[in-house]
């Protein structure tokens, strides 16, 4: 891809496909150059090429990341103990959506060595958004929400707390390549594991962080 394009990730359903079309509509009209990569259910993967036989578009089967089934079952592994597991697993396809997008996100790195976005698929862009300078991705925070659980989260992966306690919980955000780096090394603990172990190592800490606190 050129090193002008502008990836965006996505984790959809096919409900979603008419704002999908609608978004990229107008994302082309902004940006010119763009790639969507939309994960989504295997049962649903002809409706969406059906629907979306666009060539900026790529379709990808949600179980070449991990399968619902391994994911649950991972989460039965390490939930045992956990006098909240009934409360956490009435969100597990919640859980299960995000680490789709943080594994695909450090796979798509690994591989291609390009920025990208996660872009929420219920959203529709509305005008120019810079996502990146210097080698570095924009940060878009919000004081209307404030989620105790996810800094204490954070701080048990990343070993520390953000300097100020802005909400990132926004429709986008952007990675570059040397954040997606910094990712891989926190979840597969600096080891060179293939792009196929990626979202085991993802799912098993973010899961155990969860659980820990």
């Amino acid at each position: 891809m050129p090193a002008d394009t502008l990836n965006i990730c996505q984790v959809s359903l096919a409900r979603d496909i008419p704002i999908i079309i609608e978004n990229y509509k107008r994302f082309k009209k902004i940006y010119k150059k763009i790639k969507i990569f939309i994960i989504c259910p295997k049962s649903q993967i002809k409706q969406f090429k059906t629907h979306l036989k666009i060539k900026d578009i790529k379709i990808i089967n949600e179980k070449k990341i991990i399968s619902i089934k391994k994911f649950k079952n991972l989460f039965e592994k390490l939930s045992s103990k956990t006098k909240y597991k009934k409360k956490i697993e009435k969100r597990i396809n919640w859980y299960y959506q995000q680490i789709l997008k943080i594994s695909f996100i450090i796979q798509f790195i690994k591989i291609n060595k390009e920025n990208i976005i996660i872009w929420d698929a219920d959203t529709i862009i509305l005008k120019k958004f810079d996502f990146f300078k210097s080698n570095k991705s924009i940060l878009y925070g919000t004081f209307f929400e404030f989620h105790k659980p996810y800094y204490l989260t954070n701080k048990k992966i990343l070993k520390k707390q953000p300097d100020y306690f802005i909400s990132f919980l926004n429709q986008f955000i952007a990675i570059t390549v040397k954040e997606g780096i910094f990712l891989s090394k926190i979840f597969l603990k600096k080891k060179n594991y293939p792009v196929s172990k990626i979202s085991y190592f993802v799912s098993k800490t973010i899961l155990e962080s969860i659980f820990k606190q």
